[in-house]
């Protein structure tokens, strides 16, 4: 399967390499990073790369977004059909998003890795693997999105009509990552208060869930038609955190959280437990 092949090619390229305590894999959708207008939401991620900036252990980020900055860029609305209309708005957009996180984690340097499901599923993954490595160990920041670009695989809706918005992406970074720890937190910041009740109740937020409450038939009692804000269906980020969790003893847990309040991030990176806005999964 995919996700053997990766990281069976990852453990082979990172066997001289330390083993950390506990790596964190921070998850970004482009609802977080853009605000209802479409305009990027630079406040939001100076909070948040102040935040990631401070915080002492191994972290790594999959962020989305390059399509939502190019929108700010330049008005291609000209190129059809979408899909290339995207790619090109990728294109524009994935140098921007980039250098905007490095000027918002002041205290690190953000390290570019774009790749493709192609990269990821022919196994040619050495170089990329070697650049985590590398970034981890120079105390810097691995910052992960598909590139778009030239590959628009997380363009395409899937047969349920819902965008990956990097949450497939997310799940492989958090099982790499595994490999070079002895603990890992997968922490999925949306545009909804996580996973709620009431999709209408932005207090009905659901403080801790279980993998094996986690059924099909609960997952659609949940989620009913998909995410609240953002691209990435929450019923979709549900099952990817399920299995991960399920397969992979090292990641301890799994989080899915209000990114638009960096505060819960923080708490969640310093140890504590948000009161509100954040939904903990563990493994049954």
């Amino acid at each position: 399967m995919l996700e053997t092949r990766l990281l069976v090619s990852f453990f082979y390229y990172i066997h001289k390499m330390e083993k950390f305590k506990n790596v964190d894999v921070v998850k970004f959708g482009t609802a977080v990073l853009t605000q209802k207008n479409g305009a990027i939401d630079l406040n939001l991620m100076a909070s948040v790369g102040s935040v990631i900036g401070r915080h002492q252990s191994p972290l790594s980020v999959v962020s989305s977004g390059a399509v939502g900055f190019g929108k700010t860029m330049q008005d291609l609305s000209s190129i059809e059909p979408k899909l290339r209309r995207d790619r090109a708005y990728a294109a524009m957009g994935n140098r921007k998003l980039f250098t905007t996180w490095d000027e918002m984690i002041a205290e690190k340097h953000v390290w570019e890795l774009l790749v493709t499901y192609a990269q990821i599923e022919n196994g040619n993954r050495a170089e990329i693997l070697e650049r985590i490595q590398d970034a981890l160990i120079s105390n810097g920041i691995p910052m992960f999105n598909f590139n778009d670009a030239v590959s628009g695989e997380e363009l395409k809706p899937d047969k349920t009509g819902s965008f990956g918005d990097n949450d497939h992406l997310a799940t492989e970074v958090a099982g790499c990552a595994s490999e070079v720890a002895d603990q890992v937190r997968l922490i999925i910041c949306t545009a909804a208060s996580g996973v709620q009740e009431d999709l209408k109740d932005d207090q009905s937020t659901i403080a801790k869930l279980k993998t094996g409450e986690l059924t099909e038939a609960e997952i659609t009692r949940l989620c009913g038609e998909g995410s609240v804000g953002g691209t990435g269906g929450m019923d979709q980020k549900l099952r990817y955190m399920r299995n991960l969790l399920d397969r992979n003893q090292i990641i301890t847990e799994g989080w899915i959280i209000n990114g638009k309040e960096s505060q819960i991030l923080a708490d969640i990176l310093e140890g504590r437990t948000p009161d509100h806005g954040a939904t903990q999964i563990t493994v049954a």
